[in-house]
């Protein structure tokens, strides 16, 4: 649903972002809407709880909000070196490695690093090997057109020059030719 709503494809593997690399430690994505999903898990637990009154949208709902943790704190992992001043750094779980944030933080953004350095290089390679292949073919396929666009040149250049070498000889011979 979130991948169709941000308008990829709805089948993974269309797409990377490299801020996927790492999951981020449990209690961290569950101290990050902890009110909010602690009131759903103790109401389903409760004596009170009636599964007729569990709707399929409730429980999708969860399930965007604990996908949306983890979406969050991979995102402010990221954030974090360029807006450390920012209000929510200032708060649990992102102001300390309590929950584990700093720690994810940086094992991130090695993993980004990495991988970031790893594509690049796959990249080029891959650029380079296509690159190839592909000046190959344009240079084969450029001397084709040179080799087909000569033989059409010269063909009617020699019967031209072939034609008009035999008017020439004609109207030689025609002023030659005793007037009676």
């Amino acid at each position: 649903m979130i991948r169709h709503t941000a308008g990829f494809p709805t089948r993974s593997g269309y797409f990377f972002l490299l801020r996927a690399l790492v999951q981020p430690p449990e209690p961290l994505v569950k101290k990050v809407f902890a009110t909010l999903l602690d009131s759903y898990y103790e109401w389903l637990e409760s004596p009170d709880f009636n599964k007729d009154d569990l709707d399929l949208a409730t429980k999708q709902f969860v399930e965007v909000v604990e996908h949306l943790a983890v979406v969050l704190c991979q995102d402010l992992a990221v954030l974090y070196g360029k807006m450390k001043h920012f209000h929510v750094f200032s708060h649990a779980p992102f102001n300390d490695d309590a929950y584990g944030f700093l720690t994810f933080r940086q094992e991130l953004l090695q993993a980004m690093t990495d991988q970031g350095a790893n594509q690049l290089q796959r990249t080029a390679e891959a650029a380079q090997e296509r690159g190839d292949e592909k000046c190959a073919a344009f240079a084969r396929e450029v001397l084709g057109s040179v080799a087909t666009m000569l033989e059409q040149h010269k063909a009617p250049g020699y019967r031209q020059n072939g034609f008009l070498l035999a008017q020439r000889q004609s109207a030689r011979s025609e002023r030659q030719k005793p007037q009676v």
